[in-house]
C-alpha cells in the first residue's frame, strides 16, 4: 500500500463516512432485534440468540430466534442465513447444567438440541 499525506487520507476517511448503505435484500430477510435479555427458557423470543446443535456431527451454533408460536421456536443460523430455518420445541433445550454465560457478562446463553428424527 502506497503512503499518502495525512490530509488526504482523512479526507477519504471523511468521504466514506457518509450515511451509512440501507441494508441490502429483502426486509423479511433481516432479523428481530431483541431489546432485553431472556431471563429464563419461557422469556426466549424473536430476536434473542441462543447456541443450537445443527446436527450431531456438526455441532453447536449461533442462531436467532425469528419466531415464537406458542411453545414451538423457529430459529435460523446467525453466520448462515441461507441453510433452511428450523423449528425446536421449548423442552428440546439442553439438559446441560452448565449454562454459558454471554462474553459481556450480560445473561446466559440458551442452548437447544438437535431432536431426534
Amino acid at each position: 500500500m502506497p503512503n499518502i499525506r495525512q490530509t488526504l487520507y482523512s479526507q477519504i476517511v471523511a468521504a466514506l463516512a457518509g450515511t451509512p448503505e440501507a441494508p441490502r435484500g429483502k426486509a423479511q430477510d433481516l432479523p428481530t432485534v431483541a431489546s432485553d435479555l431472556p431471563k429464563t427458557w419461557d422469556d426466549i423470543g424473536p430476536g434473542h440468540l441462543v447456541i443450537a446443535q445443527e446436527s450431531h456431527d456438526n455441532g453447536w451454533w449461533e442462531a436467532i430466534c425469528i419466531r415464537r408460536d406458542g411453545d414451538m421456536l423457529t430459529f435460523r443460523f446467525r453466520d448462515y442465513p441461507k441453510l433452511p430455518r428450523f423449528s425446536r420445541h421449548k423442552a428440546a433445550r439442553s439438559q446441560r447444567t452448565d449454562t454459558p454465560q454471554r462474553p459481556d457478562g450480560s445473561g446466559p446463553l440458551f442452548r437447544f438440541q438437535e431432536t431426534d428424527k
